[in-house]
């Protein structure tokens, strides 16, 4: 089928778009649901395509969203319009391939999101956008799933859990949509069930800033290169879903995963510390507080030093800015003698 299905304000049971049919609406929009109705199910195949933007904003969906096949060719970089639409069943995106725009549930009320071996690639911006969501169930960006871009989730609120296993995340460069060039963000998301980091790649960076969650299922040293935690909270530790038995409250990888924050934060020490301590593990927090002050005292150093540099330099230019100026002056005088 070839240019726009308008089927915005419709009501019906269910939709399928199925084995090996193509919408072709190539930069603008291929399917046109805003504010409609769907009983049961909409279902895009795998073997199906959409070249094009499904709009969907507002939309009502009573059943399941299963969205399988392959998307590119976006109006105005959004394949999935999904803004503040609600899904009373789950979203599937497993096996999901998208090019050159996002997937966006911005503000949406789905059941539960599972995106297993979705590969999702816009690396100019979004892959993935659940900002303001509110998902009554778990979110499962997991089992090959690969976001080249941005997969974000900032002030999203999860009933269930957050999972990342084996899942890969990367950013190629910062974007405008993306100016610090963060694989994830998940900045003020609240997680009621538990958040897993059980991620097999993601680069360059994440930023976490004040998430709330029951408990982080992570490996310190499995964490990106840099990233932001200041306010991320959580009531324990554990190791991430079938990852290899390791010690949980080691005080010694802890301190050395806190010291990599791109920008020095002392909240995360003391949280860390408070969590070890409600455990039962007051030396290691007390070690932890420690490494706190060390690495304080570290960065203050380093600013200290900065700060002195700056001044000797600005103190070398004005001696040789002030000799430039009187020299020009000189200049029409030399002249007038001649």
């Amino acid at each position: 089928m070839t240019g726009r299905a308008d089927m915005s304000m419709s009501d019906t049971s269910s939709m399928s778009i199925g084995e090996n049919c193509v919408l072709r609406a190539p930069g603008r929009t291929a399917l046109d649901l805003t504010n409609a109705q769907i009983r049961a199910l909409f279902r895009l195949d795998e073997n199906a395509a959409i070249e094009g933007t499904i709009q969907m904003a507002g939309a009502v969906i009573h059943g399941t969203l299963a969205l399988h096949g392959e998307m590119s060719h976006p109006e105005h970089r959004s394949l999935v319009g999904g803004s503040a639409m609600t899904v009373e069943g789950d979203v599937y995106l497993n096996g999901l391939r998208t090019t050159g725009g996002v997937v966006n549930f911005r503000s949406a009320a789905p059941g539960s999101l599972s995106a297993n071996r979705a590969q999702l690639h816009n690396p100019d911006g979004y892959s993935l956008r659940l900002s303001q969501a509110v998902v009554k169930g778990p979110v499962r960006l997991i089992d090959g799933f690969t976001s080249a871009g941005l997969a974000a989730l900032n002030r999203t609120t999860i009933e269930g859990r957050l999972h990342f296993t084996r899942g890969s995340f990367t950013c190629p460069a910062p974007s405008p949509s993306n100016e610090h060039g963060h694989a994830v963000e998940a900045i003020s998301a609240t997680v009621r069930g538990s958040i897993d980091l059980g991620w097999k790649a993601v680069s360059p960076s994440v930023d976490f800033t004040d998430a709330t969650t029951t408990f982080l299922a992570d490996d310190p040293a499995k964490w990106p290169e840099r990233f932001t935690i200041a306010g991320l909270t959580c009531d324990r530790f554990e190791k991430p879903q079938g990852a290899q038995p390791k010690q949980i409250w080691d005080q010694a990888a802890m301190c050395a995963w806190l010291s990599r924050q791109a920008v020095f934060d002392s909240g995360p020490y003391e949280h860390a510390a408070r969590v070890f301590r409600q455990h039962g593990y007051t030396s290691e927090a007390e070690q932890i507080l420690m490494a706190q002050r060390r690495q304080a005292r570290k960065v203050g150093r380093s600013t200290a030093m900065r700060h002195r540099r700056h001044i000797r330099d600005h103190r070398l230019r004005i001696p040789a800015i002030t000799r430039i100026a009187d020299a020009r002056r000189a200049a029409p005088s030399r002249r007038r003698l001649a």
